[in-house]
């Protein structure tokens, strides 16, 4: 029998991190139960619940990762014994005892393993169908990103389970210098999981950084809401990075853009004009643009305005 006392005495932080989710500074997280883009998801500060503010979903530890996973009640369980180590951990005390003796709290992002699996992208079927038949994306800017596929699950690290759903894009996240950061999973059939997946220890709140070096003086830099309105940005000749939640930028994130001649053509929804006033208080020089009505986001526009001329 499980311990269910014992599984709710681990940290709800650290089972978000070790799902693949990415908690923020202020104990919030994108929920990964609908498409959310404002951070909407928070964690308690017993340390022991969760709270999505806009689809409603709530519980703990265990509803996480069952909600998460698609597991039952017990195999949830199972997870959290195996993957929290919880046999170790009886109280919060002895848990933070055992990570000053050296057991992670979160893994680290196996960057070495992600680089090898995506140094030579390709694109099965359903990821051709997605990019260039439904988006219609420039394939040279795909290619440049470094964007693959994959047709059979496989996991985030050498020794690990199995972590990215298939079939599903494998999107790599580079630094500013063009090293390897992590590579975020967007699941391409129809939803039994998460979407978009982090591996744990990712904190990759801006995409497509090596973009900054690309700038000259005084150019326009666009930012999207998330990769897909990112590559048509880029498709359509505009230098762009996406910022899927600006509730999870960091100081460390927010100061290479103080100075850049910003734009932003946000979602035709709350969210988005939610998300482009958060990026408004953060970097202030950031120029609205707004999309004609009856297009959601600018992948549409692109498709509808751009590529097609309509």
């Amino acid at each position: 029998m499980h311990d269910i006392e014992k599984l709710r005495h681990v940290p709800i932080e650290d089972v978000a991190r070790k799902l693949g989710m990415n908690v923020g500074r202020r104990h919030i997280a994108l929920c990964p139960f609908h498409a959310d883009k404002v951070a909407s998801l928070h964690f308690g500060k017993d340390k022991r619940h969760w709270k999505c503010y806009a689809c409603g979903k709530s519980g703990d530890q265990i509803s996480l990762v069952a909600e998460y996973l698609a597991l039952p009640f017990m195999k949830a369980c199972e997870w959290l014994e195996r993957e929290m180590m919880v046999a170790e951990c009886q109280t919060e005390q002895t848990w933070g005892n055992n990570l000053q003796r050296g057991l992670p709290k979160q893994c680290e992002v196996d960057k070495e393993y992600l680089e090898w699996i995506t140094q030579e992208p390709w694109l099965n079927e359903e990821a051709r169908h997605f990019l260039f038949e439904q988006r219609k994306l420039d394939p040279k800017v795909v290619a440049s990103l470094g964007i693959t596929s994959i047709d059979k699950p496989l996991p985030c690290s050498r020794c690990g389970r199995n972590f990215y759903d298939a079939p599903s894009l494998l999107i790599p996240y580079r630094d500013r210098q063009g090293r390897l950061m992590t590579v975020q999973g967007r699941r391409l059939a129809p939803l039994t999981a998460p979407r978009f997946r982090f591996p744990p220890g990712s904190h990759c709140p801006v995409y497509n950084l090596p973009m900054l070096d690309c700038l000259g003086e005084g150019e326009e830099l666009w930012i999207a809401e998330g990769c897909s309105d990112c590559w048509a940005l880029l498709s359509s000749g505009r230098k762009a990075i996406a910022i899927p939640s600006a509730t999870l930028l960091m100081e460390r994130d927010i100061e290479p853009l103080r100075a850049l001649n910003l734009h932003m053509a946000p979602d035709n929804d709350d969210a988005g004009r939610r998300l482009f006033s958060q990026i408004k208080q953060l970097l202030p020089q950031t120029v609205l643009h707004e999309l004609p009505e009856g297009v959601k986001d600018f992948g549409e526009f692109y498709v509808q305005k751009i590529y097609r001329g309509t």
